[in-house]
């Protein structure tokens, strides 16, 4: 694996997510090969042009690209973006805890009384993780 760059600066949200991304890049290319690394990223392009266009031939483009990969060809793309995302979390969850101790927010107590539980639904289920998993990711976020 080629030496990655030990200078980077982590300055904002977008800029770390941005510098993770080329570095996930790099190891794509690395371990799965170029093939793939182009694959991802024009699967990724195509994404992001369909966000800000809405344009459907960005998707039938991708899905065209899918539709020609076997499926340990898929399983190669959707690890790079699972790994990705994973990344980008892990950012936002760092960054989020810088902001909270730079605001130096305090969080009052309240008597038990006045606690209001209101559960959460997202549009997928809750991944569940092996302890082992969520430690490498929490290495990863220090």
């Amino acid at each position: 694996m080629k030496k990655s760059n030990q200078n980077l600066k982590f300055s904002s949200l977008p800029e770390t997510i941005n510098l993770l991304g080329i570095e996930l890049g790099k190891v794509i290319k690395d371990q799965a090969g170029i093939k793939y690394f182009k694959i991802v990223e024009k699967i990724r392009s195509n994404s992001k042009k369909y966000r800000s266009t809405k344009s459907d031939k960005y998707l039938t483009e991708n899905f065209k690209i899918l539709s020609k990969l076997n499926s340990n060809e898929i399983f190669i793309i959707t690890k790079a973006f699972t790994i990705f995302f994973y990344l980008s979390n892990i950012s936002e969850q760092v960054f989020r805890l810088k902001f909270l101790d730079s605001a130096k927010l305090k969080i009052n107590s309240s008597p038990k009384e006045k606690l209001v539980f209101s559960p959460v639904f997202t549009a997928h289920p809750t991944e569940s993780s092996r302890q082992s998993t969520l430690k490498k990711y929490l290495r990863l976020g220090k």
